[in-house]
């Protein structure tokens, strides 16, 4: 009971509440963020036929993100319909990942201002640059094509994510900060 009153006391204003949940989701976005950079480090170090092929049972091990997910059953589909394999996401997500979703919609609807606007267009970014690369692998006659293309989609994956996770990052602090400031100012 003293830790529901203390959530209480804590979470007492409507402000504080909304940057809770956008903090929740800024944290589920940091961590698909750093899944997809964890993959695309990865995939730096494919430079043979033998090396991809040693990549790929290795893949599964990268679905905490729901982004990679969604990449890979396009990939396992053979990139024959998009849309159908994101309906299989869907129905593949967990229901705290559904919520964590509607907290970054929360992000986008609730801000006043272009920053989470401008976040969620990077975050689409990497979705677009790893899409266009995944159906231009498709389209490969080569298997050395295939590997440049890896290479190619994760130097580009790379650098995005690092400007995602940076943002995310300052985006969390300005959160905290008004959380500690409307917490002290309320008190005092």
């Amino acid at each position: 009971m003293k830790i529901y009153n203390w959530i209480d006391a804590f979470l007492d204003t409507r402000m504080k509440r909304r940057r809770v949940l956008e903090i929740i989701g800024l944290l589920f976005l940091f961590w698909q963020n750093i899944w997809q950079s964890l993959l695309f480090i990865r995939l730096l170090k494919i430079y043979t036929y033998s090396d991809l092929f040693a990549f790929l049972p290795d893949m599964k091990g990268y679905s905490a993100s729901i982004y990679i997910r969604w990449i890979y059953e396009i990939i396992t589909s053979g990139g024959s319909d998009i849309l159908v394999s994101l309906k299989n996401l869907f129905t593949m997500m967990s229901g705290l990942e559904i919520v964590c979703i509607l907290c970054i919609f929360l992000i986008l609807i609730s801000s006043k201002n272009k920053e989470a606007f401008i976040l969620f267009i990077k975050q689409i970014s990497i979705f677009i640059w790893t899409i266009v690369l995944v159906l231009l692998g498709f389209k490969s006659t080569s298997l050395q094509s295939v590997i440049l293309i890896l290479r190619v989609l994760s130097t580009g994956g790379i650098v995005l994510e690092i400007v995602c996770i940076y943002s995310i990052l300052s985006k969390l602090r300005l959160f905290l900060i008004d959380i500690i400031k409307e917490t002290y100012v309320s008190n005092i």
